[in-house]
Formats: C-alpha cells, structure tokens, sequence
C-alpha cells in the first residue's frame, strides 16, 4: 500500500516537472540562460505529448540500517485530456524488486489517480471541495494553457547559468538552483501547508529548507529539455533531520535511550530524459483498473496534495 502512494506522489512530481518539456518546431535559441530556460517552458505547454525515462537513487543510512534504493520509470504524457502513465520498478537492498503502475487520468472535470500492484487497484479521485486539492486542481488546468510561462524570465533570472560542462551533440547545459526560499513559498501557495496543519505537522517542517540543484540540457534547434538531472541530498538531509527532531521531541520520553534516531544521505538523485515530443504512443487505462474502488484512505492522508 504504502509503495502505491509513493508512485503516486512521484507521478504527482512529474506534473510539476512537466514544465520542463517543449515541441519539436524550430525555435531560435537565445544567448541569455535565463531566456533559455523561459523559452524551453513556454515551448512546453505547446507538447501534445512526449515520453521519457527516469531513475532515481537512495544512499545512506537511517536509524543504524544502510538505505541502497535504485528505482527506474517509464512514463507517458497526453496533455489533452490531460494522462499519465508511468511503470515503476524499485529495488532496496535485500528486498525484492516491486513493480508499480500509475495511471493520472483526466476524466469529465475530474483527475483521477489509478495504482497498480500484484494485480490490485486503487483509485483517488481529486476533490475541489478540499482546499489543498483545490489548489492542485487548479495548478493543472492552468498549466494546459500557454500563457502559463508567460513571465518564466523573471523566475530564473540570477537562478540559471550555463554549465561549465562541455556542450555536445547540439545542446546547452545549464545549472538552475531553486533555492530554499522558493520552495517555501511553493508550499505554501498549493495549499500543503493548510493540510500538514490539519494532520498536527507543524509548518517549521517546511521552512529553511535547503536549495535545491538541477542540470538541465536544452536541445539547441527545438530548444526544448532534453534531460533533467536533480542533485536533492541537501535537501533530503534537511526535511529527514527535522523529522527526527520531531519524533525526539513528541516521542522522546517513550523511546528506549539506545533507539537510534539518526539520519545521513549519501546521495539522493534523480534524473529523467525526454523524447518522442508530439510522437507519444497512446494507451488506455487497463480494465482490471476500471474496477478499482476509491481509496479513502488515500484522500485522507492528502495523496498528491501539495504538487506543484
């Protein structure tokens, strides 16, 4: 189950990475790495679809136990109506190889979120009635539209600059740092916030967060992503150690005095390469998963909520 909710919520990141897809018509490419990046954004939202790959890797050690998880994905975008379909193999150390299916589908004036596992289905179905939802919702529809990006300059202004790595093969590498600040204020504006409150997590969870790195290749002709590459073992090592500082402080008195509670990355990375713009090949959601039943207890615990 709990498997299923993390595929979701990697899928849920997707979306919000999506912004960093574009079409296959001849764009000029600017000289300013700030306009590069704006322009390969606002090429996105002119993709009918596209199909990329993804992995990610976990190393470290939580609570005395080494953490070793490599998970790779294939995915699948249609913007109109809007679906996803994602295949996700995750292997930890010692454990077997888990296989998840996750399909974000676009149905009537709903989103709909389908997970697979052993042949089992859930389905969570996004409801603007709860406001951290709400504000998901709304982050979709508006990025279908092509003023989206309109003022992307501004945002990557003084945050991009070109790599000093060798460009090859017809591309532009840039370095992009979203910085802790910005992410704050990307929380708090989906609404994640609001529902972090509700479930007694206290919004110090979410603040001085540490930055975040990306490299990030352009193809030069279409000027659009053709890979995104994250560095998030600051990152991860800043939202982990608050978490262990709450569960010392609500749960300290009932731990035994050996209980390790200590956390330390290694490497937390994860990278996915786009192709096949407006070439996508199409799929149906399977019928095993037309008969999945509403997980409520996935709406509850906020499943998707806070992506942007």
């Amino acid at each position: 189950m709990k498997m299923k909710k993390i595929a979701a919520l990697g899928v849920a990141g997707i979306l919000a990475c999506s912004s960093l897809t574009a079409c296959g018509n001849k764009v000029t490419l600017p000289k300013e790495p700030a306009k590069i990046a704006a322009v390969a954004d606002k090429e996105t939202t002119k993709a009918d679809s596209f199909e990329g790959k993804g992995t990610m890797t976990v190393a470290g050690k939580v609570m005395g136990q080494d953490i070793a998880v490599d998970a790779d994905m294939t995915l699948t975008y249609f913007k109109e109506p809007m679906k996803i379909k994602a295949d996700i193999n995750c292997k930890a150390k010692d454990d077997e190889e888990v296989k998840v299916s996750v399909y974000f589908m676009q149905e009537d004036n709903n989103y709909v979120v389908y997970t697979g596992m052993n042949d089992e289905w859930e389905k969570v179905t996004l409801d603007e009635k709860e406001e951290s939802q709400k504000k998901l919702i709304e982050m979709l529809d508006k990025q279908k539209k092509e003023d989206n990006n309109k003022d992307m300059e501004s945002v990557y202004k003084g945050k991009v600059e070109k790599s000093k790595e060798k460009e090859k093969d017809g591309t532009t590498v840039l370095e992009y740092k979203m910085t802790g600040d910005s992410i704050e204020k990307i929380i708090e504006e989906s609404g994640a916030l609001k529902q972090a409150s509700a479930m007694g997590i206290s919004k110090d969870m979410f603040t001085d967060l540490k930055d975040l790195k990306a490299t990030l290749v352009v193809d030069n002709d279409t000027v659009r992503w053709k890979s995104v590459e994250m560095d998030c073992t600051e990152f991860t090592q800043c939202i982990v150690d608050k978490v262990m500082e709450t569960v010392k402080t609500m749960y300290g008195s009932y731990l035994d005095k050996s209980t390790d509670l200590s956390a330390k990355f290694d490497k937390v990375s994860i990278k996915v390469t786009l192709d096949n713009y407006n070439k996508a090949k199409d799929f149906k959601l399977p019928d095993k998963a037309k008969n999945a039943k509403e997980s409520k207890e996935a709406n509850s615990s906020g499943l998707l909520e806070g992506a942007k």
